[in-house]
């Protein structure tokens, strides 16, 4: 049975974060759902990597959103609410974060994504 390939050592090395003490989580974050259904894992397995992913998904959205509140918070008191939620779609966008990804290099050591390319301005 195909299992789905995640390089877990060099994306710990990509994200300058070698000391990363849960791979389980880092493998769920690096599989591209995509690859899930062509994996060849029996399907009750399928379903629970694609919840975990999506789980995964909503917590990073959500550490995304804290994380850029409290930066624009202390930095920028000025903005409103529809500025700060106009900034966060311009920054936290698909092809910004893609383009970040690649820039990490964890195309490489992800399940699918060698194929992608970064989207130019």
């Amino acid at each position: 049975m195909p299992a789905i390939m995640i390089k877990l050592e060099e994306a710990k090395r990509a994200i300058t974060f070698p000391d990363f003490h849960s791979d389980e989580l880092l493998k769920i974050a690096l599989t591209d759902p995509c690859t899930i259904n062509e994996s060849g894992l029996p399907p009750k397995q399928q379903v629970i990597l694609k919840r975990e992913f999506r789980r995964l998904a909503f917590l990073g959205d959500m550490l995304i959103d804290a994380i850029l509140a409290d930066f624009l918070y202390g930095t920028r008191r000025e903005l409103t609410h529809e500025d700060f939620d106009d900034y966060r779609q311009n920054l936290v966008n698909g092809p910004f974060l893609a383009n970040f990804a690649i820039a990490l290099g964890l195309p490489e050591v992800s399940s699918s994504w060698g194929s992608k390319k970064p989207e130019t301005s």
